[in-house]
């Protein structure tokens, strides 16, 4: 039997969104434990499984407890990063290996803590009573994210569709529903025609401009970081040419990526399974990418909006802020690109992330849904220590 997925959201939620955005902007982003577990109440409980809601049961003061236990973890380990970094400036090549190498630990960080999230997310996601949970090994995942990671910069990007399936399958591998096992079955050849279009137009001139620059620096291993400070030099001084350059590439690799999410979630649907329940989603991908450019214009506008403001008025040394030195300016850069970067989230959420699950939840049918019925289980509450640092979002509760 087929159960319907139906999304009834209301206009709390987009109430919900403002206010919490402008709460982050007031408190730094103090208040996201409870303005977060507010939004995800209110998209879970508009999502109806075969006529029934899911019920989502997590606490602000979990993911409090989560943020806290993890920044006394990890603020000694950033700390001394920092000291050995100042220590290596005057030695090149030692400090270029040091960065890398704290890099690396961001990738493994980054997979550690996404594993973490989505699994206490699961263990808080309930249906009918039954709840999920997630086993696995979060450090083995993060070695595992570190490894496609190293290989996405080897391959430039050409590995994105293995990396997908690979962190895909041992996601849903580990994933519980009360007593039925997850499994995926999507292959990564399935991913490849979407992903070697949105590499060939998104991907590949980035990746060609980093290469241009490394030879025209002798293949030095810190010619891209001495670039990305040269831009910043360059902002400061007012001469805009260089930072523009690197915006408008991010932004031009953020287009590609969103239009390949469409794809990549219509093909992560079709390939899960719990037990013996499968989804098939029917998402027209041309369609839902159609829909999406306006919210991704949006985004990259402000985005645009935000940078050149602040070279007009606080880079250049004729300009409004030109008296300030620079200390106080980057002070300035940063609660400019803060203020940014939150709007631009509030886009991206509201016109963007939002449109596309409109489009793809009720495009998904649920095959075998009373299987779920027989399911059996109990809550979990257990908090995972990483979730309240970087509690990820949808793309890694899938």
């Amino acid at each position: 039997m087929a159960g319907r997925i139906a999304f009834r959201p209301g206009k709390d939620w987009e109430d919900a969104l403002m206010v919490a955005t402008l709460l982050d902007l007031v408190t730094l982003r103090l208040a996201r434990f409870w303005t977060r577990s507010r939004l995800r109440r209110l998209f879970f409980t508009a999502i109806e499984i075969d006529g029934d809601p899911l019920d989502y049961r997590g606490k602000p003061h979990e993911l409090l407890v989560g943020f806290a236990l993890s920044f006394c973890l990890l603020a000694p380990v950033a700390a001394g990063a920092a000291a050995l970094l100042a220590v290596a400036e005057a030695e090149a090549a030692g400090s270029v290996l040091l960065a890398y190498a704290i890099c690396g630990a961001l990738a493994f960080g980054y997979g550690v803590a996404g594993y973490a999230a989505r699994g206490y997310l699961l263990s808080r996601l309930a249906w009918r009573g039954v709840t999920g949970r997630q086993d696995g090994s979060m450090l083995q995942f993060g070695f595992l994210w570190l490894s496609w990671a190293v290989a996405f910069l080897l391959s430039a990007g050409l590995c994105v569709p293995r990396a997908c399936r690979a962190l895909a399958a041992y996601r849903w591998r580990f994933t519980r529903w009360g007593g039925l096992r997850g499994g995926f079955t999507g292959r990564a050849e399935q991913l490849e025609p979407e992903w070697r279009r949105i590499w060939l137009v998104h991907v590949l001139p980035l990746y060609a401009a980093a290469f241009w620059v490394l030879f025209e620096r002798d293949w030095h291993p810190a010619a891209l970081p001495w670039e990305l400070e040269l831009a910043f030099d360059e902002m400061v001084r007012n001469e805009a040419g260089l930072i523009l350059l690197w915006v408008a590439g991010g932004l031009w690799l953020y287009s590609g990526l969103m239009q390949f999410r469409i794809a990549w979630l219509r093909w992560l649907v079709n390939g899960c399974a719990l037990g013996p329940i499968r989804f098939y989603c029917r998402l027209d991908g041309a369609y839902a990418t159609h829909r999406l450019q306006q919210g991704i214009l949006w985004v990259e506008g402000l985005v645009c909006a935000a940078f050149l403001l602040l070279l007009l008025t606080g880079g250049a040394e004729t300009g409004f802020f030109g008296e300030l030195g620079y200390t106080s300016f980057v002070w300035l850069a940063s609660a400019m690109i803060f203020a940014a970067w939150l709007a631009a989230r509030y886009l991206h959420l509201r016109f963007v992330f939002w449109p596309l699950m409109e489009q793809l939840l009720p495009s998904v049918a649920v095959i075998n849904v009373t299987a779920a019925e027989q399911a059996g289980g109990e809550d979990r509450k257990q908090v995972a220590f990483p979730a309240g640092i970087a509690d990820l979002g949808y793309a890694h509760f899938l």
